[in-house]
């Protein structure tokens, strides 16, 4: 069991399995990184001390030497720092798999203490908030600065300034005694989380203190930002415009002229052009309230006009293609799965996508060769997300019925977070639209992985609507983006809509900006002369020619917890257009059933009004007479509320989901 914090005690003192050389050169390894660790570092321990150039109270800085000696990890909260260290290379493969192992479970446990560091920080910082008394502007802080409090409260003398994250909920505080002297909570989220002064119109302007932002909102009336510090003049700017994005950003700069590469300006600099905003120098070494000090309001608020855009010549939006050197594409499965890209596959319920996707995996990670084609793909190691299926009971059994190297396959878990109010830690879903950075940083870690499988990539949208064209481009980008810098192939798993559409494209299950996003897409149908036999088709690719589709069969194999379905593939290709898979069988169903089927798919995330639901059948090619009747076949309940003209009804089939 790992525990938070580290111990010198003698009586506990036990040397690596590998020798104190393990140990010292763990201890340098920190120390070049700009860190001061314990003394002694206990193998197996995770022990807490000082962040870079932080004083004694402080714990953001974090390290674990690995119970055998010959690696660990270390890193910084308070600069994102993030290392890994090994006293030697592995002897082989195995030790090799199993330090990356260590690697990852190394980056949980910090990433748990962290959350739980967070969350204590937030709960006391709202303790203190709502205990604190407001702030008389007679405070020798206030007093020598020459400002007001601006909602500022005093908790033992000390004036407490409240980080908030763009939501409003306080994260951590900092306490300013009457010199000045200025302090965060300890292990509280600082980065992106400020305080505002005044209410917020077209302009906005981020400072980095509380008496600069102070004396900026008193010479000028706009509302202003503290930032906190230089470095959380970017992130602070980012907040606000995804919440505010029609607002104008002025960032105000300390000038630091007097320290090498002037800080302040450099970080406002950056800030301001990570927004397209201004920026706005006080013209003398210091910040804004040294300048009203010195020259009062007036000057300051004639310094705030006087802001420029941080891009002080134009910007070419075009860069000539002779400067952009050809690269090829890199291929999982040739012409079918792109690395670095989004693939697509989509089919009904019950044909064996699954055990298609667990198919594709055994062959990535034993370095089976591809059907029909006979290539082979480039091995390497699968992250596996199935949203729909056990671990245990069936993917592992699954796999290994595939004849895949299960050394080689991760599987990705639930996330950790810590509770804001009992600090205990809670495992919640993965989602792409939370968790990015996570999937990132495990593909860092694991190094040789070329395949993430999604199944199905509805499970992990986030709340983010299905439907809506804008908010899955916005969710898929980041993911594409992903793909593209570690080169591994995403394939994601969808259904297929019950609409009457015959082309492919618009069969695959929620908005258009799935199938727009993949790279590739393919489609999973039965043959309609053979109920046992399934086609994957594609059914659209800008970086591939169609070479046609495949055809397979799901048989069954012994293994050592009972038989397991498995692939079975043919060993031609197929020439069936994916339109023409898609046409109904000769036991037509009635359009009545189709569009109660169309609306069972599009209510399963939730409700919508009677507006969406008829402008989303319109675009399905439905009348709107038919859905209204095939409401009652779907089970779809009607609910108003509100009255009158302002009255909204909405479509829900919630009440009668299995």
């Amino acid at each position: 069991m790992m525990t938070s914090k580290c111990s010198t005690s003698a009586s506990i003192r036990k040397p690596p399995i590998e020798g104190d050389r393990s140990f010292t050169g763990f201890r340098a390894a920190i120390q070049s990184a700009g860190l001061i660790p314990p003394d002694y570092i206990e193998p197996g321990r995770f022990h807490r001390f000082p962040g870079a150039n932080k004083s004694a109270g402080n714990d953001a800085g974090w390290c674990l030497l690995f119970d055998d000696g010959i690696g660990g990890a270390f890193g910084d909260w308070s600069t994102g720092l993030w290392e890994k260290w090994q006293a030697r290379k592995p002897a082989d493969e195995a030790e090799r798999r199993e330090w990356v192992a260590k690697i990852h479970k190394a980056r949980q446990e910090s990433e748990r203490q962290r959350q739980k560091a967070r969350a204590a920080a937030a709960k006391e910082s709202i303790r203190v908030w709502n205990t604190a008394e407001p702030a008389s502007p007679d405070h020798p802080y206030l007093v020598t600065k020459g400002i007001q409090p601006h909602g500022a409260r005093i908790e033992r003398g000390r004036l407490v300034i409240p980080a908030r994250n763009a939501a409003g909920d306080i994260r951590s505080l900092q306490r300013i005694d009457k010199l000045g002297s200025k302090r965060f909570e300890t292990g509280g989220a600082i980065n992106g989380n400020f305080y505002l002064i005044g209410q917020p119109d077209e302009l906005i302007i981020v400072a980095e203190g509380f008496a600069t932002a102070a004396s900026i909102h008193e010479a000028t009336g706009h509302a202003v930002a503290v930032a906190f510090n230089a470095g959380n003049l970017r992130s602070v700017a980012q907040a606000i415009l995804k919440t505010l994005p029609e607002v104008q950003i002025i960032i105000a700069a300390d000038d630091d002229r007097s320290t090498d590469g002037n800080p302040g300006i450099a970080k406002a600099t950056e800030a301001a052009q990570s927004v397209a905003g201004k920026i706005a120098e006080p013209g003398q070494p210091g910040d804004f309230n040294d300048l009203a000090k010195a020259q009062g309001l007036e000057a300051v608020a004639k310094a705030i006009e006087q802001a420029r855009w941080a891009v002080s010549k134009r910007v070419r939006m075009t860069r000539p293609l002779e400067e952009i050197m050809p690269e090829p594409i890199r291929w999982l499965w040739p012409n079918r799965i792109a690395r670095g890209k989004l693939t697509l596959i989509a089919g009904d319920p019950k044909l064996g996508k699954s055990l298609l996707t667990a198919d594709l995996t055994a062959r990535i990670t034993a370095g089976h060769s591809w059907p029909v084609d006979g290539t082979t793909p480039p091995r390497g190691s699968v992250i596996f997300a199935s949203a729909e299926d056990d671990a245990a009971d069936t993917i592992r059994p699954r796999l290994e019925a595939a004849r895949a190297d299960i050394s080689r396959v991760h599987i990705l878990e639930t996330v950790a977070d810590a509770d804001p109010e009992t600090l205990e830690i809670r495992e919640r879903m993965f989602n792409l639209k939370r968790d990015i950075q996570r999937l990132d940083d495990e593909l860092h870690d694991l190094g040789d992985v070329v395949a993430v499988i999604i199944d199905p990539v509805t499970a992990y949208l986030g709340g983010t609507n299905s439907h809506t064209n804008s908010d899955v481009r916005e969710l898929l980008a980041p993911l594409s983006k992903l793909a593209g810098k570690h080169g591994v192939a995403v394939i994601a798993v969808s259904h297929l809509n019950k609409g009457g559409s015959t082309n492919a494209l618009y069969r695959v299950s929620g908005s258009l900006a799935f199938t727009a996003t993949a790279r590739g897409c393919w489609l999973v149908v039965k043959d309609q002369d053979d109920d046992t036999r399934r086609l994957l088709l594609p059914s659209g690719s800008n970086i591939a020619p169609d070479i046609g589709g495949l055809a397979y069969r799901i048989n069954t194999k012994q293994t050592s917890v009972g038989e397991m379905a498995v692939i079975e593939w043919e060993p031609d290709m197929v020439e069936v257009d994916a339109s023409e898979a898609l046409q109904p069988d000769s036991e037509e169903r009635t359009e009545r059933h189709e569009a109660a089927d169309w609306l069972r798919d599009l209510l399963w995330d939730g409700r919508m009004t009677a507006g969406e639901v008829q402008k989303a059948a319109k675009s399905a090619g439905f009348a709107w007479r038919t859905v209204q009747r095939a409401r009652k076949v779907a089970g779809v309940e009607t609910k108003r509320e509100g009255f009158g003209k302002g009255a909204t009804y909405f479509w829900d089939l919630r009440a009668t989901k299995p």
